[in-house]
């Protein structure tokens, strides 16, 4: 989990910065980040799915 923050942190800085360079820069940026978003979103709600039936 910490490796996964530690580059969300990195990303959303590195995309402040060429967000500005660009609107087509930030439209994307913003994409990418809902998409991320999206599917924690999905994995936190779906972890049934993730789960092995309890065979001990």
């Amino acid at each position: 989990m910490e490796i996964h923050n530690e580059v969300m942190a990195a990303f959303e800085e590195e995309s402040a910065v060429l967000a500005a360079t660009s609107p087509l820069v930030e439209r994307y940026a913003r994409g990418l980040a809902a998409w991320v978003a999206g599917n924690h979103e999905w994995h936190a709600t779906n972890t049934h799915r993730y789960h092995l039936p309890n065979y001990w």
